[in-house]
């Protein structure tokens, strides 16, 4: 391959030319010397500078990428404006979302990333500049955001950085490592003891209309074991309310979760579960008896928790008039969510000696060590069964 070299545009009379039409509007002069290469692909490539000393600098490194000592990058690709690569990567990573996930990433890019360096070469946002923004996004006097928001924004640019350094636009991620987000609060979460899932069961299963009569039968049915399935099972709302009869085995008192629906703004959808795997969770002996009943006579097809209608019930029809009502009627907390009964789920699981591999088996967590942050809170109250359980293994041993 041909060496890189620098060329003296002095005596070039497109340069003078250049030169004099600057001078004349007042304007800085084009760089003096120029870079002249042919990239890895044979094409050729040039870049001015107005001092040799830049352009000598700018050489020397030039030679090591290109005699394989360090990675090639085109200068000029730098220059690609972020809102560019942020489309790129949205364009590319879009099938693979999904539709909460898309909303929310096309929410951060619109309000907040593109807006602010929609225009700017990528080669320009720099560490400090970007710690500052996300610091000022936090700021009471400023966008006043939350800390769980400003990290939101700022995975959603690292990750367009990051796509940028993988097209060859960048050399490195600026905000990789950035350490000055602001802290996330500790969870806040509540735990249903058996009781109180009982009250709240019960009072789904007693609700009336707005009329002061009794819900229907089978829409009081589908609210009281949909209660009992999300606080037994730990599903997601979503993966209850797609339960298919054929997915649950009474016999082997199991259920397999393989699909969900998925609300995105007015639209139900039908994905896969959360993280793309299905799983296997067991039934509790008096709930796989309920579920018999409320399944019988349905078609293998059919899902198991059906609306009013017949068809099948969407989140936003279950937790208004299904789940809240029965909250206030069971005198729970206003906080209290669908989503308690999946963390109501783990409480319970850990409390009847389920190890983390179990528990991350039946929530569905890629990792045990995602188990385990998401639900440090429970682990640290075993710690004393573990002291206790080492004292009465150290009698027994030291007795024989």
């Amino acid at each position: 391959m041909k060496r890189p070299w620098i060329e003296d545009r002095r005596n070039h009379a497109e340069y003078r030319a250049a030169v004099e039409r600057a001078k004349g509007s007042k304007r800085t002069p084009p760089g003096r010397w120029r870079v002249r290469w042919y990239d890895p692909q044979n094409r050729a490539k040039a870049k001015t500078f107005a001092r040799l000393p830049d352009a000598e600098r700018f050489l020397h490194g030039l030679v090591d990428q290109l005699n394989g000592t360090a990675a090639y990058r085109d200068p000029n690709a730098a220059a690609v404006r972020f809102a560019t690569v942020a489309e790129d990567w949205a364009a590319s990573k879009w099938p693979t979302w999904a539709p909460r996930t898309r909303t929310l990433y096309r929410d951060i890019l619109d309000d907040y990333l593109i807006p602010t360096w929609g225009p700017s070469p990528v080669s320009s946002i720099g560490f400090g500049e970007a710690a500052a923004w996300l610091a000022e996004l936090s700021d009471p006097k400023g966008r006043n955001l939350g800390a769980s928001r400003v990290h939101g924004v700022h995975g959603v640019m690292s990750s367009v950085l990051s796509w940028a350094v993988r097209c060859g636009h960048l050399a490195a991620n600026p905000i990789a490592g950035l350490d000055t987000l602001p802290a996330k609060p500790g969870p806040k979460r509540l735990y249903l003891t058996h009781q109180q899932i009982d009250a709240l069961a019960e009072a789904a299963g007693a609700l009336e209309t707005a009329y002061k009569r009794p819900t229907p039968k089978p829409g009081r049915d589908v609210y009281r074991m949909m209660v009992y399935t999300l606080a037994y099972c730990g599903l997601r709302i979503g993966e209850a309310l797609a339960l298919r009869v054929e997915s649950v085995d009474l016999g082997e008192r199991k259920l397999q979760v393989v699909r969900q629906f998925v609300d995105d703004g007015g639209k139900v959808e039908e994905t896969l579960p959360k993280g793309g795997k299905s799983r296997v969770v067991g039934i509790p002996a008096f709930l796989a008896v309920e579920l018999a009943a409320l399944a019988n006579g349905r078609g293998s097809d059919e899902v198991v928790f059906r609306s009013p209608t017949g068809g099948p019930m969407r989140a936003h029809n279950f937790r208004e008039r299904g789940f809240r009502p029965a909250v206030a009627r069971a005198k729970l907390s206003k906080a209290v969510t669908p989503h308690t009964l999946r963390h109501t789920f783990a409480s319970l699981s850990v409390a009847a000696g389920a190890d983390v591999k179990t528990l991350q088996a039946a929530m569905g967590h890629a990792t045990a060590s995602m188990t385990l942050d998401v639900y440090a809170d429970l682990f640290p109250a075993r710690v004393g069964e573990v002291a206790d359980a080492l004292d009465a293994h150290r009698t027994a041993q030291i007795s024989t």
